[in-house]
């Protein structure tokens, strides 16, 4: 059961990596504290990750958190381009939308991010579109050991990803036959989708309209089903 504990902590870190926020960082738009981070080793690799952090807001349509991350980021690194650009992005929706406006922005590729093919079965196919926010979970044989320290396999179930964004669909002609989404996901979420692929059977499940928070999962075991 320790390793299944330690999956558990692995999964909820997983679903939150390339995931900073405000809170994390400081309190942004502090005059004292951009010119020390500017003045600071690494202040231009702070200013990306605040800037991804907002990124990850705009992709949720919260604006208002958007340009909040990206104006930290502009005190700490003024010359980020992308950081620039960003805000302008945010004037512009606050204008057509105001700073929370349900209006999604374009669904597609974007600096920093990689569009990642994960092949799943026609019929998980069937209710998935492009823009849709989704789970990605992963089934596999664990190693578990019992209470006697005997070494045994169960077949378990992550949820490993949560909360990215289906940026294509390929729909097989037939629902027996195989297709593939293409997710939104940052380097590090890409590495272990490729992982979890080649590990054991993958997943998609939908997440309603709106739903973007992230929770801790435990995984799923028939041990723990019929308890």
């Amino acid at each position: 059961m320790k390793m299944l504990k330690i999956a558990v902590v692995c999964a909820v870190a997983l679903a939150a990596a390339g995931r900073v926020y405000a809170d994390e960082l400081g309190a942004p738009g502090a005059p004292a504290a951009a010119v020390q981070a500017k003045q600071a080793p690494g202040a231009k690799e702070e200013a990306q990750v605040r800037y991804l952090a907002g990124l990850k807001y705009f992709q949720a349509g919260n604006y208002e958190k958007a340009g909040a991350e990206w104006g930290a980021a502009a005190g700490i690194d003024p010359q980020n381009a992308d950081v620039k650009a960003g805000l302008e992005k945010v004037r512009q929706m606050q204008k057509t939308g105001g700073p929370r406006s349900e209006k999604a922005p374009a669904v597609g590729l974007v600096k920093g991010y990689r569009g990642t093919s994960v092949t799943v079965s026609g019929d998980q196919l069937l209710f998935i579109k492009k823009g849709d926010r989704v789970d990605v979970l992963v089934t596999f044989d664990a190693k578990m050991e019992d209470k006697d320290g005997k070494e045994r396999k169960e077949k378990v179930t992550s949820t490993f990803l949560q909360n990215v964004v289906v940026i294509n669909v390929y729909k097989p002609a037939k629902v027996s036959e195989t297709g593939a989404v293409e997710l939104l996901l940052n380097p590090v979420e890409a590495q272990y989708a490729a992982l979890a692929i080649a590990q054991g059977d993958v997943n998609i499940v939908v997440r309603a309209p709106g739903d973007t928070e992230l929770h801790p999962m435990e995984i799923a075991s028939f041990r723990r089903l019929i308890k």
